[in-house]
């Protein structure tokens, strides 16, 4: 912080470290620079439905002017060149008069009237902002943004009218400041009304060629375009165009109304860590974040009185989530689950509407309110390598001073011998290390791999327990199905093989025996995680008999629908996926598989999932976008760090070992040491149960038939692993399909079609070059 701002601090101290960071290490034609990088989200609860009043209208008005301005940010994010593109420029007056020295005031309610007379504004007082500055080589383009809406009555054309005048003066003023800075520069100004379509207005406003409706912003790289051309006509191109200009617009942009600056703020990777922060804490709601920040920044402040608008579905987490979870609202309907007391529930909800949280809730609940011998086994399928393993482990230890929870892994793949010697050894094993864990109150049960063959006193091992909890439920039927369909799996099932499993043997008996047993039992699942659900549905009528006569044996199901893990683009991503696995049919008759939607659950923003499809088979395919997001996401000054990045894949057991390698060495760019994956930090998307990371990175091998029913085009190995591993990203996701063939699965087709045509706002995708000329013209129908 500066006492006086000046020029010099402005363009050299905070501009010039920008560009020089951002601008002159990009090559040209390889896109816009964005700042910054991820549209920063201030409206974010979802509002009641209906006529709205008060707060929660004024709110919906904020709501409506800031996706408007996204939409056009959008569209921005599409321009070839790398020109820099600045949003939401808001100036003071003393910065403002830094640059303009003498200016008159534009306030239209200024007690002093019309007329022209010098500003009058106090220092600190915000001058004005822009939307939208669109820096080129020799040229300006200037973007001011109105969230109008016409509801088709006689006062549309007053508010249109106004919304142009206001717009004027605000392109004015900032057509100005750039004036200041260089007047040899050509600058464009337009109004855009991204909500309004040309068949709304009066022709004369259609004549304009300054104002921009809904389907213009189709064609905003044309529009920029168009603007650089006319541009050279004028004023011969700059050899440095981003000098002065660029380094005064950015570092305006960098500084508050207080005069302090962070250079990180235009960094992707932190925007990345505060989007995931706000994520992690379930700060979804301005009342939610405005109380954190005064935790943080309060300090001896009196903290002001806001009326706040109502987001129905959220309340105030119990104190237990806020200190042991760090969790600051809950949904309705979690708190609702938190609060049950049934002995046998089961809850189902989509990827990221908050299951886990809710069942960490209840066991600490159990932990420190129940009686002292309470006892709690957490079953979960995975690894313990993934992140979601040691983090329950951390919380779950953190409620007394002593030792509370124990992590036991049942594993049987180095054991020597057949099946039946390999099932005994882990079988003694696993009741060793339980004994060994008898007094603490909380064993987490890790069943890796596919081990979930057990033997028949898993039952007793788990009536030992007062409570025992299930998380990611469908990943264990996955592994179940995996040993006893043939036409599944790749392994030969045996009796003993098939009949010892952790379902048959430990979860359906303790639900079937509840009068001979204390144990309660809480499965929380997922079966849009599952890849064998449309299969059993289809072909295994027996054994989906039996699934479905074991879920209706519980006295209670909850549901729950709100997605908070994720961005409001990943989540609408999820939402589409999820949709058409619904439609998934692999009979001739209509059978959807019956899940539970998902729901948005506010509007914070993060960058574009962006899907790459690539007819390649071989590493190639992906060694270059790889390295990419290594140096985007783990380069000089990055405030993401290895456990903040997740990598995973699905490929079959041949292309594995050349995958690792490829990861691995991809990790070194240049002189560049990022971190060096191995093995363990790779991650089968099977064994990623309840991880979460702020960005991931996704490898996915397609097959060109379906290894599971390849007769018919209509299962996807894609839809359900897509889902899984897109869900584990709070903010920023980067997926790879590389063997990708069009025309193979059309359930595939229609689903990635679906994002590339329909939701281009939310998703980015890139299709190689070798597709369409492989399979043209009839990629076209989907691409």
């Amino acid at each position: 912080m500066v006492g006086r701002i000046t020029r010099d601090i402005i363009e050299t101290k905070i501009g010039r470290q920008i560009t020089n960071s951002k601008i002159f290490s990009k090559p040209a034609n390889s896109g816009p620079i964005m700042i910054p990088p991820i549209p920063d989200s201030k409206f974010i609860g979802t509002l009641p439905e209906g006529d709205l009043e008060g707060p929660n209208l004024q709110e919906k008005q904020h709501q409506d002017a800031y996706e408007a301005e996204v939409k056009l940010y959008r569209s921005l994010e599409d321009l070839k060149k790398n020109y820099v593109v600045i949003h939401q420029l808001k100036f003071t007056h003393e910065q403002y008069s830094v640059f303009v020295k003498e200016h008159n005031c534009n306030k239209k309610l200024c007690e002093r009237g019309e007329k022209d007379h010098p500003c009058h504004k106090q220092l600190r007082q915000i001058e004005g902002e822009c939307d939208f500055v669109v820096v080129g080589a020799n040229f300006v383009v200037i973007f001011e943004v109105k969230a109008l809406s016409l509801q088709k009555t006689d006062v549309d054309k007053v508010k249109f009218v106004g919304c142009c005048e206001s717009a004027l003066l605000q392109r004015k003023r900032m057509k100005d400041l750039v004036k200041s800075i260089d007047r040899t520069v050509v600058t464009f100004e337009f109004t855009v009304f991204p909500n309004i379509s040309i068949n709304d207005v009066e022709e004369r406003y259609l004549n304009d060629e300054t104002i921009i409706f809904s389907e213009d912003l189709h064609y905003i790289t044309s529009i920029v375009a168009s603007c650089e051309d006319f541009s050279r006509f004028l004023v011969p191109i700059k050899f440095d165009f981003r000098g002065g200009l660029c380094r005064c617009l950015t570092g305006l942009w960098c500084i508050d109304q207080e005069n302090k600056w962070d250079l990180t703020s235009c960094e992707l990777t932190k925007c990345i860590k505060d989007i995931d922060q706000k994520l992690r804490g379930a700060l979804v709601t301005r009342k939610a974040v405005d109380s954190e920040t005064y935790k943080t920044r309060g300090k001896g402040k009196a903290k002001r009185k806001k009326i706040y608008p109502e987001n129905p579905e959220m309340v105030e987490a119990p104190d237990l989530f806020k200190s042991y979870l760090n969790i600051s609202c809950l949904t309705k309907d979690q708190l609702d689950v938190f609060n049950s007391e049934e002995r046998f529930l089961w809850v189902e909800g989509p990827a990221g509407s908050g299951k886990t949280i809710t069942m960490l809730g209840k066991i600490i609940d159990i932990v420190k309110n129940k009686s002292a011998h309470s006892r709690v086994l957490l079953l979960i399928y995975g690894w313990e390598r993934v992140p979601a393993v040691a983090h329950y482990h951390k919380i779950l230890n953190s409620i007394f001073e002593e030792r509370t929870c124990a992590v036991v892994t049942h594993y049987y793949k180095n054991i020597k011998g057949d099946i039946y010697d390999k099932v005994a050894a882990a079988e003694r094993s696993l009741s060793k290390r339980l004994m060994k864990y008898s007094k603490l109150r909380i064993v987490i049960l890790l069943m890796q791999d596919k081990n979930v063959s057990t033997s028949p006193k898993i039952y007793e091992i788990m009536t030992s327990f007062n409570y025992v909890f299930v998380d990611d439920y469908q990943k264990l039927i996955d592994i179940t199905s995996d040993h006893n369909a043939n036409y599944i799996s790749n392994y030969i099932a045996n009796e003993y093989f098939s009949q010892c499993n952790i379902f048959l043997d430990g979860l359906q008996p303790l639900v079937k025996n509840r009068a001979t047993n204390n144990a309660s039992l809480w499965v929380f699942c997922d079966m849009g995680q599952s890849w064998s659900n449309p299969i059993l549905a289809a072909f295994n009528k027996d054994d989906k008999k039996v699934l479905d006569e074991f879920r209706n044996m519980f006295e209670s199901q909850k549901k729950l629908s709100v997605n908070l893990r994720n961005t409001y683009e990943i989540a609408t991503v999820l939402s589409v996926i999820r949709e058409h696995y619904n439609k998934m049919d692999l009979t001739d008759k209509s059978n959807l598989l019956g899940l539970q939607p998902q729901e948005r659950g506010h509007f914070l923003r993060g960058t574009k999932p962006t899907i790459y499809l690539k007819l390649d088979n071989s590493p190639a395919a992906f060694e270059g976008i790889l390295e990419e997001e290594f140096k985007l996401l783990r380069g000089p000054g990055s405030s993401l760090d290895q456990k903040n990045i997740g990598i995973m894949f699905h490929t079959d057991l041949h292309n594995k070992e050349e995958l690792y390698d490829s990861i691995c060495c991809r990790c070194i760019v240049g002189q560049n040491v990022y971190e060096i994956y191995d093995m363990n930090d790779v991650i089968e998307t099977k064994a990623c149960s309840s991880a979460e990371w702020a960005a991931i990175i996704y490898i996915f091998r397609f097959y060109s038939e379906s290894k599971y029913y390849y007769e018919s085009r209509r299962f996807s190995d894609l839809i359900p692993f897509l889902y899984t591993a897109l869900s584990r990203a709070r903010v920023h996701s980067t997926v790879i399909i590389y063997n990708y063939t069009p025309f193979h699965c059309e359930c595939t087709d229609k689903m990635l079609s679906d994002l590339y045509r329909n939701y281009r706002d939310v998703c980015k995708m890139i299709i190689s070059d070798d597709i369409y000329h492989n399979f043209h013209p009839h990629v076209n129908l989907y691409f």
